[in-house]
């Protein structure tokens, strides 16, 4: 899906500044945000486990164009946080621009599937690169095709991030899917949503 027209952006310096008021700190490497009350977060990560060979990396394999079980972990982190009523939400990339190459290889290579270069465009070519970018509910389908590049063809972390600052899903290039909240009936709801779900090419770890 192509970047909607209703897409929003606010500045990384205005986002950081919003969510400091909230708790959450940026790390003094400027990669990771996390809670400043460690000791009362609570959350859960998705991993991709599966050993060369094993039925799961044949799978991989067989959807490598669409981004596999990635493309899966992303989508399920994403309509885990709507599920728990988390939307609109920020998305933060917070050690690279969203599209720092030229994306045609990438999409001849199978390494971008079409919406996703799309997206990833528009982003670019509208001057927002570096920006921090505000999606509504209406809008998982254009969420997932931007993060699943990042941690698939392009190496990065980036964050999808409650905009009242009660919960966050980091999404990391070592193919890793954290979701971490202080709230105990947002993370009573987000872990019922993952509790549901079945026959998932990833593995949980609570």
């Amino acid at each position: 899906m192509i970047a909607s027209k209703a897409m929003r952006f606010i500045d990384e310096q205005r986002f950081l500044e919003e969510m400091r008021s909230f708790g959450l700190d940026l790390s003094e490497d400027r990669r990771y945000l996390r809670f400043r009350n460690v000791d009362a977060t609570m959350g859960f990560d998705f991993t991709n486990l599966s050993m060369p060979g094993s039925d799961d990396d044949v799978f991989d394999s067989l959807n490598a164009r669409e981004g596999g079980v990635e493309a899966i972990m992303v989508r399920s982190a994403v309509d885990m946080m709507e599920s728990a009523r988390l939307f609109p939400i920020y998305l933060f990339a917070s050690d690279n621009e969203w599209l720092d190459e030229d994306p045609a290889p990438l999409l001849q290579q199978g390494l971008l599937t079409e919406n996703e270069a799309k997206a990833l465009t528009a982003i670019v070519e509208s001057g927002h690169a570096m920006d921090v970018i505000v999606l509504e509910p209406e809008e998982l389908d254009i969420a997932v095709d931007i993060i699943t590049p990042q941690i698939c063809a392009l190496g990065s972390t980036c964050f999808a991030v409650d905009i009242k600052g009660r919960a966050y899903t980091l999404f990391s290039q070592d193919d890793e899917v954290s979701f971490n909240t202080l709230d105990k009936n947002i993370y009573r709801m987000a872990r019922g949503y993952v509790s549901g779900l079945s026959k998932l090419p990833f593995d949980i770890i609570w």
